[in-house]
């Protein structure tokens, strides 16, 4: 866990996608109470309301918002197969990593415990 990489990015350089942890009350009694690893990775993934991700959850993003290549992000990715599904339940790639929000897509995206969720302001 901790994970943080720098990957290229679709059109020039390098951008980095990283594992937030947010010390919330329920992160905090596994830590004390000695939590598997698996059992943290878990609370990550569900924490999006207060800010967490996992690693392969900050990729879906950045393969949405079309920074990085999906071809880039599953060589990276820490769970090919899981960072599959997750691109899936977020809606795909964008087509040709195109500037901008894909057409029809709503003001803005939120990623919580690796599902899209659309919201509009």
């Amino acid at each position: 866990m901790g994970s943080q990489r720098l990957l290229p990015a679709a059109r020039a350089g390098i951008v980095l996608s990283a594992e937030v942890l947010i010390t919330s009350a329920r992160v905090r009694d596994m830590v004390v109470g000695g939590a598997a690893p698996a059992d943290l990775l878990k609370a990550i993934s569900e924490g999006g309301y207060y800010g967490m991700n996992t690693f392969d959850q900050r990729l879906v993003t950045l393969v949405r918002d079309g920074v990085v290549k999906e071809a880039d992000a599953l060589d990276y990715a820490s769970d090919a197969h899981d960072f599959k599904l997750l691109l899936e339940r977020a809606g795909g790639a964008p087509v040709a990593a195109a500037v901008g929000p894909p057409v029809g897509a709503p003001a803005m995206m939120s990623f919580q415990a690796g599902v899209g969720r659309r919201r509009t302001r």
